[in-house]
């Protein structure tokens, strides 16, 4: 981990909170210690309260008081991670934006890793952990996830993403201008560079509490992901039904010729019911696929907001 720079840099560290008032002190306090032994490192440390239900946003009121290097942003409801994530595009300023989490498991030394993989020329670089302190049910739904942006989006296979990552500045002002009401950060990154690496880093215990990262959340994502970024399921749909047809077909010419050569085959009940649900399943299935799609274009139109801030403290316009 490099301290030193041709010039000063500035750093801008970004951390949606969502009940983590007894956490996110020591986090905060954990980056200030690694910034505070390099001097050619500059830092600025925005806190985005995304709808908490506890009192996390009162804790960055207390810290943005003592320390105006930290930026307050209270969101009017919780409207998710990936939107959080982007409430602070705005805010950034300098050579560098690093995204991490609330709970303590990215440890701080971690970003200065992540800014030496940048130096290299990368755009982007994902903190890479080869044992992780989730709980099994948050590990199987990381490893879906890969696997759909691998599948659906184009995300190379070398490249594994998560939560804890740097970019450029640049990317950051590009992303400024994704203006889907569903966001999903890592398939715009990827319209946008593809010099993107990961760095290994040790992944910690959570300080205290569990994981708010629920199915629902998952699966949330998940849709988000390959709807924004990919017509992969619709043309799997039409070959879904494409086979289906023809299946169908080649099954009725079956049923004819075989009453044809043995009439005294009785026509089957079982048979007839169990194609009609088959093809009437995968119909509702193919449309509701098709819904998702009409009605996410439906709310896009409307200008259905990423999100909208009630509060910010330590921002000045006029500065960023």
């Amino acid at each position: 981990m490099n301290c030193k720079h041709e010039k000063i840099k500035t750093v801008n560290i970004v951390i949606p909170c969502y009940r983590s008032e007894r956490t996110i002190k020591q986090v905060v306090e954990g980056i200030k210690a690694v910034f505070s032994k390099c001097r050619d490192l500059k830092h600025r440390i925005i806190l985005i309260d995304d709808g908490s239900p506890d009192n996390v946003f009162s804790v960055i009121r207390e810290m943005c008081v003592d320390d105006p290097q930290i930026i307050g942003i209270s969101l009017s409801r919780n409207y998710g991670q990936q939107s959080a994530r982007m409430v602070a595009l705005p805010y950034v300023d300098g050579d560098y934006v690093i995204y991490m989490d609330d709970d303590g498991q990215h440890p701080p030394e971690g970003i200065l890793a992540l800014i030496d993989k940048l130096e290299e020329g990368y755009d982007v670089a994902f903190a890479r952990f080869k044992e992780k302190k989730h709980s099994f049910f948050k590990q199987i739904g990381s490893r879906l996830n890969a696997t759909m942006a691998t599948i659906l989006i184009g995300k190379p296979k070398e490249v594994v993403s998560s939560s804890f990552f740097a970019m450029r500045l640049f990317v950051a002002r590009e992303l400024v201008n994704y203006k889907s009401s569903f966001p999903y950060i890592v398939g715009y990154m990827l319209r946008i560079t593809t010099k993107i690496a990961n760095v290994d880093i040790e992944h910690k215990e959570r300080i205290t509490g569990t994981t708010t990262y629920t199915f629902r959340k998952m699966l949330s994502i998940w849709i988000n992901g390959f709807t924004s970024f990919s017509v992969v399921p619709l043309r799997a749909a039409s070959m879904i039904g494409a086979i289906t047809a023809g299946g169908g077909f080649l099954f009725g010419f079956y049923i004819i010729f075989r009453k044809i050569f043995n009439p005294s085959i009785p026509t089957g009940y079982s048979s007839i019911m169990a194609a009609f649900l088959f093809v009437g399943g995968m119909i509702m299935l193919m449309l509701g696929l098709l819904g998702e799609y009409v009605g996410r274009i439906f709310l896009s139109i409307n200008n259905l907001p990423q999100y909208v801030v009630k509060e910010t403290i330590n921002y000045d316009k006029g500065k960023v």
